[in-house]
């Protein structure tokens, strides 16, 4: 099934959702939800939300070319980016296009410049002390502006000749799952040799593979409270405080990381979850309001000191 494009939340930004519900429904109320389901976006507050009030985290990559004609991409590219676990993509449109749901997206690239002769060029190596000072200025400037922050580029060029762009890049994932914040990579195109995530023959980079295909939230059937996932013991925890809607919890989890047998989900009522292996995506009945904590391969304590990194 090919995505459906949807309206974008701002100027240059248009979303590509891929949604799956083929499952018998948990309840009546969630049997609307199918895999035809046109999602609808709005922002209030901090959060995007969509038609069934849940909160979405977008998760995806940059797509330039939208000028260009004919136009580049297609279903390959689709299913390209869908591996890498993406729900949306971000692409230019017209200011006129948009509407009042506005988003914060700043791009929170460490100093660089081409120079002439010399190429790209590094300017300032940045830490992740530094990367986590940056995500907390955003986050207030987003506070401020009483608007959704969602991060509209970021990427780590060359990573084998600037070594330090992997403890870079990897702290930006981390400072976007414990703000629960949406994310854009730099960049999904053939011809970007310095920050392509795929070659020119539109083959996926192992490298950006492994470093981005990771869990997470697509869709909260209630309030986020805490998101942490550890790359190197795998380890995942997710709560929130759920709340009855329309539609179900949705969670992406690669089938290669995914175990049955280490799943703890616990929650005020018996709560009913699937997992959809070929979509990849943990489904988890609303309704059951309270605090809900969901756990993978996470032993007591194991990913506390992620949440002290702050």
């Amino acid at each position: 099934m090919l995505p459906s494009f949807f309206r974008g939340l701002m100027s240059f930004l248009i979303f590509i959702v891929t949604t799956a519900f083929g499952l018998s429904c948990f309840a009546g109320s969630e049997c609307d939800y199918n895999p035809g389901t046109v999602l609808e976006f709005h922002t209030e507050g901090e959060f995007i939300y969509d038609q069934f009030g849940r909160v979405v985290l977008f998760r995806g990559a940059n797509t330039p070319g939208n000028y260009d004609y004919p136009f580049p991409y297609g279903p390959k590219d689709i299913d390209i980016l869908k591996k890498f676990g993406f729900n949306f993509i971000r692409i230019g449109i017209s200011w006129k296009e948009t509407n009042r749901n506005i988003v914060y997206a700043p791009h929170p690239y460490f100093p660089h410049a081409y120079l002439p002769g010399k190429g790209l060029t590094i300017l300032w190596k940045e830490t992740p002390k530094d990367v986590r000072a940056k995500y907390k200025r955003y986050k207030k400037d987003a506070e401020r502006m009483s608007a959704p922050l969602l991060i509209g580029e970021y990427g780590a060029p060359r990573p084998s000749q600037f070594t330090f762009v992997t403890d870079w890049i990897k702290e930006n994932l981390h400072m976007q799952d414990q703000l629960f914040i949406g994310s854009a990579v730099w960049v999904y195109h053939p011809s970007d040799g310095d920050w392509g995530i795929i070659n020119h023959n539109r083959e996926i980079k192992p490298y950006y593979f492994n470093i981005l295909r990771r869990p997470y939230p697509r869709y909260t059937a209630g309030k986020p409270i805490e998101l942490l996932y550890s790359p190197e013991s795998k380890s995942f925890r997710y709560k929130y405080y759920g709340a009855a809607m329309g539609a179900p919890t949705e969670i992406y989890y690669p089938q290669d990381l995914f175990d049955s047998s280490q799943v703890n989900i616990s929650a005020s009522c018996d709560l009913k979850w699937s997992y959809d292996r070929a979509e990849e995506v943990i489904y988890i009945q609303s309704g059951c309001e309270g605090e809900i904590e969901v756990k993978i391969k996470d032993k007591e304590g194991q990913l506390d000191n992620l949440r002290e990194a702050m």
